[in-house]
């Protein structure tokens, strides 16, 4: 059965007392749930475990945070049974909506996007994608200097493509790395 899923999240915390919970998307998959709300998710708790059907009686966004309520998950005690659980998608579904390169990370797409951090103030444009081996980096220029910043799905917080929006946590000291490189030359007149 799981040659036949595609994961696309990870349950997260509960959100209030009645069953919401806060899912983490690939960035791929924000834009199918634009377009629709899967009837069914798949859960699984480990790669040992089945994936288990789970309904999806609503789906939400709050502010670039997908919330959704499962049917029969009706309490934040049940939340936490599936917390930390990857969610799937049956791939017949996604085939319909994203094409095989996307699903296979094809970062070409955020060409254009404007790049947020955490606190949501504007970085840049993305320029250019650079897909590496060991790391996929997108390219900025920032006050004239060229910045490379590595494109990890665990540093997305969120990805709207109406407003062409990514939204991600970056690295503490890599900006700085860039606009404000230390000259050789000052550390020996020190």
């Amino acid at each position: 059965m799981t040659d036949s899923l595609t994961q696309v999240g990870r349950i997260g915390k509960a959100k209030g007392l009645k069953g919401d919970v806060k899912v983490f998307f690939e960035a791929f998959f924000f834009e199918l749930l634009a377009e629709t709300t899967p009837d069914v998710l798949f859960l699984k708790a480990d790669e040992k475990a089945a994936a288990l059907p789970y309904f999806v009686e609503e789906l939400r966004d709050e502010n670039g945070t997908i919330i959704l309520k499962f049917e029969e998950v009706d309490s934040r005690t049940a939340v936490e049974k599936i917390r930390g659980h990857d969610v799937f998608i049956r791939k017949t579904e996604l085939e319909a909506y994203v094409s095989e390169a996307d699903m296979l990370e094809d970062w070409e797409y955020l060409i254009g996007f404007q790049l947020l951090n955490a606190e949501k103030e504007m970085i840049g444009t993305i320029n250019d994608i650079f897909e590496r081996d060991e790391q996929d980096l997108m390219q900025l220029f920032i006050q004239g200097v060229e910045v490379l910043i590595p494109l990890v799905d665990e540093l997305v917080i969120a990805f709207k493509e109406s407003e062409k929006q990514l939204q991600m946590h970056i690295p503490d000291g890599l900006l700085e790395l860039y606009l404000n490189p230390t000259n050789d030359e000052d550390r020996e007149h020190d």
